[in-house]
């Protein structure tokens, strides 16, 4: 039996491995999202703003270079500025699309396609908001 006091929101659980905050790579592809990834970057700690997923190691003691996520966030009618993913970064993969609702699902960008493709979670939002609050529920 579990049990989850309500007194205690945010509590670590000493010792477990999914208890400890996580780190996020957020990359932005087009000229919105990269602007609404370093907003995102300046205010939530645990984020690493990056130009795209890493693939390489980290030499020992450094930061690490593998993140335990990375969400890729795109804003419809924002140029793709030929984004290749190269091959599957080593850690979970979201793709966030920020897109109106008089648009949603209106047309699929073909240069984008590879990324949804690659992605282990793909979403279409058209509310800056909850990018911001998965990225820091995701990071916590």
């Amino acid at each position: 039996m579990h049990i989850f006091p309500k007194d205690w929101p945010g509590v670590r659980v000493t010792g477990y491995r999914n208890s400890t905050p996580r780190v996020v790579d957020v990359v932005g592809v087009g000229p919105r999202a990269r602007d609404l990834v370093g907003r995102l970057g300046a205010e939530l700690p645990n984020l690493r703003v990056a130009d795209r997923p890493r693939l390489e190691a980290s030499p020992p003691g450094a930061e690490p270079a593998h993140p335990n996520l990375t969400v890729v966030v795109h804003v419809s009618g924002d140029p793709t500025d030929a984004f290749p993913v190269p091959q599957r970064p080593p850690s979970s993969l979201s793709f966030v699309v920020i897109e109106p609702l008089d648009r949603m699902h209106a047309g699929r960008d073909p240069a984008l396609a590879d990324l949804r493709a690659a992605a282990d979670l793909l979403v279409t939002t058209p509310d800056e908001d909850f990018l911001r609050d998965l990225v820091a529920n995701l990071s916590s």
